[in-house]
């Protein structure tokens, strides 16, 4: 548990997310983040003794949800590549698929998931849109797989409030992502409800 522990500080640090040891717990809160022009409370959510570990989902599922985001991570595009291509984007496509896919049926993760399922959706349509701003999406594909990473370990290893807990901070990353891409205009709510459907269609 300790190595978890650590792991867990390193990444409150790096999101710059407040934290404290109390009666050898980690104690953490986590604000909302600033979607469009809507204003957000910025208040944190504080999380202090009501920690739970959840087990909802099976073993098989989690173990390959956990898997498939440390492939991800460890690949390190920028060693591979210096600029985003269309094989960096294919296997962010791909692995976003397969962990929606396996997410999905769990109704404690539906936002998640879906989520993630637009996100593969994205990749498949808006290739070149992608492309014009390599480094940007680099980027945002890169501390998005970490925080998806982070937000696993804290629902199903060391604990969490809710399983909802980051669902706000994940539609902020979305949104934020569409405006990067410019795509608010170009797909209608029937079009994005149908192309997340064929996420799950294999």
């Amino acid at each position: 548990m300790e190595g978890i522990v650590d792991k867990m500080i390193y990444k409150l640090d790096y999101y710059q997310f407040d934290y404290h040891l109390e009666d050898d717990s980690l104690v953490y809160s986590i604000a909302k983040k600033e979607a469009l022009k809507t204003t957000v409370d910025k208040l944190p959510q504080k999380v202090s003794k009501e920690l739970k570990v959840y087990d909802f989902i099976g073993k098989d599922d989690l173990d390959d949800l956990t898997n498939i985001l440390e492939k991800m991570i460890d690949r390190d595009y920028a060693q591979i590549t210096s600029i985003l291509d269309t094989a960096e984007l294919n296997d962010y496509k791909t692995t976003f698929s397969y962990f929606a896919s396996i997410s999905q049926p769990y109704r404690e993760l539906t936002v998640i998931s879906n989520i993630v399922a637009e996100l593969s959706v994205i990749l498949s349509l808006y290739v070149y849109e992608c492309l014009e701003h390599p480094y940007e999406v680099r980027a945002f594909f890169r501390a998005f797989v970490l925080s998806l990473e982070t937000w696993l370990e804290m629902l199903f290893k060391v604990g969490c409030e809710m399983p909802s807990f980051m669902n706000d901070s994940f539609l902020a990353d979305l949104a934020q992502f569409k405006m990067l891409l410019g795509l608010y205009d170009d797909m209608n709510e029937d079009e994005e409800a149908e192309n997340l459907d064929a996420v799950f269609d294999f």
